[in-house]
């Protein structure tokens, strides 16, 4: 009876530490990989937002073709390219995060190809950057 309540215990305490390993979703010391928090952001020099993805999480900027290339890319989204979005309004592909200031960051998430259809439609095959502003 002993051993049949220890095995319990045992998966139960395993079960726990698989749930808690499960929750870090993506992060690696504290930081999640598709999100850029105004934290982050105060802790470097740019002037705008391409210089901060640039600088905290540059495998955004490459495009991932149907074909699974991966080439950097500074189109604007109509050829498959990353699109931007600030606050939920389409901006155009990468080089419109030049046009952004720093100071009016508050958080840039970077949202994957599948995800990206499923919230804004078709033609977001290599993903989204979504720029959240301080308002």
């Amino acid at each position: 009876m002993i051993r049949a309540r220890d095995l319990a215990v045992f998966l139960a305490v395993l079960g726990v530490a698989g749930c808690a390993a499960a929750s870090q979703g993506g992060q690696s010391g504290g930081r999640r990989s598709n999100v850029i928090t105004a934290e982050e952001i105060a802790s470097i020099s740019a002037s705008n937002a391409y210089e901060v993805v640039q600088r905290l999480r540059s495998q955004w900027l490459i495009t991932r073709g149907a074909a699974g290339t991966r080439e950097p890319t500074l189109e604007g989204g109509l050829s498959g390219g990353i699109v931007v979005y600030l606050d939920g309004v389409r901006r155009g592909g990468v080089d419109a995060l030049r046009e952004i200031p720093v100071e009016q960051i508050r958080e840039l998430r970077y949202i994957d190809a599948k995800d990206a259809t499923t919230r804004y439609g078709t033609g977001h095959t290599s993903g989204v950057i979504e720029v959240y502003s301080k308002r």
